[in-house]
């Protein structure tokens, strides 16, 4: 078995197979556009929708640039930043002008916006469907999942009581 395949299963009664399905995690987590873990649209700080990631907005910018042979953004403040030849303004993406009270600081916001912008992987809910080794040609079901990968050495935000998270991925160096 490799490190990127990995079996996800739902039993009843804790013996009784239901189905199963098989997730490469390959492509995610050798993907320039980092796909193991998914950018919401909004940077939480608290509540249901809380940052789960390892890293902060900001820290995933500058990593990217730099996995990409980019300059490091330039900052001006905490609502411009200059990355790979364009300006990014934090008005440009909110402008209704009223800020959540569970929203985190402009900077980390802005570098989330300008992520998202660059094309980075967005958060999104994976639906699977389910098959039974036993009957292999009908759909036992489906299943829809959040799938993140984290290194094991990162202290990871711990996830919210509203959703229930079905895989998190350990066990990466």
């Amino acid at each position: 078995k490799q490190w990127y395949q990995r079996r996800v299963a739902i039993t009843a009664g804790g013996d009784d197979l239901i189905g199963e399905t098989k997730i490469d995690l390959e492509n995610r987590f050798l993907s320039a556009r980092r796909g193991v873990c998914g950018l919401p649209k909004r940077y939480y700080i608290a509540g249901p929708y809380k940052w789960r990631d390892a890293e902060l907005p900001r820290q995933i910018l500058e990593k990217w640039c730099a996995t990409q042979a980019l300059p490091p953004p330039v900052w001006r403040g905490n609502s411009q930043v200059y990355v790979n030849g364009k300006t990014c303004c934090l008005r440009d993406y909110e402008t209704r002008g009223q800020v959540h009270k569970d929203w985190g600081p402009p900077e980390e916001r802005l570098a989330l916006y300008t992520l998202l912008d660059l094309g980075l992987v967005p958060e999104h809910i994976e639906t699977r469907t389910l098959y039974n080794p036993l009957r292999p040609e009908i759909p036992q079901g489906k299943i829809q999942m959040y799938v993140d990968i984290f290194p094991k050495s990162s202290t990871i935000p711990r996830p919210s009581t509203s959703r229930l998270e079905l895989l998190r991925i350990w066990n990466f160096e």
